[in-house]
């Protein structure tokens, strides 16, 4: 599987964040890098980095409101992102301004290949 950046943000600093794992317990406290949405100033002063995964706030539609966060890399020929059923959080108060209100952000970070995708939406 060959991964593709979605969103080249390359220098662009974030916040510290935490998964908040509730389907996959294995990544509860994965330490994770959010980017601001794009085209907004900073959320902090931390770099990208291999040690972390960069994820980038998204907003929604004004019919639809709020956000959600997404990687920067997807999985080539995959459909997604989606939520999973994890979460982002962070006792930072900077997430909360950017994302409207206080607590955790959905955090949309599965992918299903096509085959699975069409079996799954019947």
């Amino acid at each position: 599987m060959t991964d593709t950046t979605t969103t080249p943000r390359a220098g662009e600093t974030g916040l510290l964040a935490y998964v908040a794992a509730v389907h996959n317990p294995g990544r509860a406290g994965e330490q994770v890098v959010l980017l601001a949405p794009a085209g907004e100033p900073p959320l902090g002063p931390f770099e990208q980095s291999d040690r972390h995964v960069t994820y980038e706030l998204v907003r929604r539609p004004e019919d639809r409101g709020g956000v959600f966060a997404r990687p920067l890399s997807v999985p080539e020929g995959h459909v997604g992102p989606m939520m999973g059923g994890d979460y982002l959080a962070t006792s930072d108060s900077r997430l909360g301004r950017a994302a409207g209100h206080r607590g955790a952000v959905p955090l949309h970070d599965r992918f299903e290949t096509p085959a699975m995708h069409a079996l799954l939406s019947t």
